[in-house]
């Protein structure tokens, strides 16, 4: 009781002294739509938390830091999420695109049963790794290599879909929601048991 009381003295005092600065820090990086004082906030809060450890300055620091890096992320996959709406609203637009079936169908069966996994069944990379046999890194490796496969194929396969596919998606860096569109009507094939 006595020892959490001192860590919750020594936070309060901590925040008085380092408040101004963990703020400066904060702005400076923080992501937009983000509150510099709420990072800061959320870093006492976890500061609080840890009953029987001390709290140092650079500790503080380090807990904003990382708050932030949370923080991007977050707002890195949101805009990620956005763009690969937009996409699939356009490829809904489209027609079926030939060229696509092409590439996926010159992958090996182990590629098409990732994307397909992924992008035909709808499973997580943690459902999909399952389904597989495999750990969650291996299966995430593998639905990583087999879209940039599927990427270079479609961007060097045909000059002329290459950049008819950069002018209709020309915010779009990698195309691997191009494919989704074109490869949901496909199951992926059993692999070898």
């Amino acid at each position: 009781m006595a020892s959490e009381q001192n860590n919750v003295d020594n936070v309060a005092c901590l925040f008085r002294e380092s408040q101004t600065d963990l703020l400066s820090y904060a702005r400076r990086r923080v992501p937009l739509g983000v509150d510099p004082s709420d990072v800061v906030a959320e870093a006492f809060a976890r500061a609080l938390a840890r009953p029987y450890r001390a709290v140092t300055r650079a500790w503080l620091f380090c807990a904003v830091k990382n708050i932030l890096l949370e923080e991007h992320r977050r707002a890195r996959a949101s805009r990620r999420a956005h763009r690969e709406k937009a996409v699939l609203m356009k490829l809904q637009e489209t027609e079926h695109v030939p060229e696509v079936d092409e590439a996926v169908a010159r992958l090996s069966h182990t590629d098409q049963a990732v994307l397909g996994l992924v992008y035909v069944r709808g499973l997580t990379h943690a459902e999909g790794a399952n389904e597989m046999g495999l750990s969650v890194s291996a299966f995430s490796k593998r639905l990583l290599r087999a879209r940039a496969r599927l990427r270079d194929m479609l961007l060097t396969g045909s000059t002329v879909f290459a950049v008819a596919v950069q002018g209709l998606f020309p915010e779009v860096v990698d195309l691997e929601f191009f494919a989704q569109a074109n490869f949901a009507y496909r199951s992926p094939r059993p692999g070898p048991a």
